[in-house]
């Protein structure tokens, strides 16, 4: 379900062009990704899992951009039970061309070390690759 066929450059261009071609169909599209990721982060699991399967019936739906917003909100509000699901329908995890979500976490708001500690256990166990490097991600983010 979530295996991307397009980079997100295009699928941002694809966007793009929609938004100049039909205003109407890109403000719905996007109100469907905002509701996606304001259901991964609270948890709605079950409403989530129904939106995605919906979503599939349009394929000009910019997925990359919303579903990793989804999996970045479930994993700092600790909803890892809609981390799983997408990570387990295809979400290609250790994608170097995807946002890098170990990073997202530390920068976040998530001032709680047990929570984030149930974050990182829960990367591994899905075999993220906690060894790889953003380009100039060490000076941009920590210094």
């Amino acid at each position: 379900m979530f295996r991307f066929e397009t980079s997100f450059r295009q699928e941002m261009d694809n966007f793009k062009l929609i938004m100049r071609e039909d205003e109407i169909k890109a403000k719905t599209l996007f109100s469907f990704g905002t509701n996606l990721v304001s259901l991964a982060a609270n948890g709605n699991y079950r409403k989530f899992c129904i939106l995605c399967c919906d979503l599939q019936k349009h394929p000009e739906f910019p997925m990359i951009y919303f579903i990793s917003k989804a999996l970045h909100e479930s994993l700092l509000s600790q909803h890892l039970m809609i981390s799983a699901y997408i990570l387990d329908n295809g979400y290609p995890l250790n994608d170097y061309s995807l946002p890098h979500l170990l990073l997202g976490v530390i920068k976040s708001s998530m001032s709680n070390d047990s929570g984030c500690e149930m974050v990182v256990e829960f990367l591994g166990a899905k075999k993220y690759d906690f060894n790889y490097q953003v380009e100039g991600n060490y000076y941009k983010h920590y210094i």
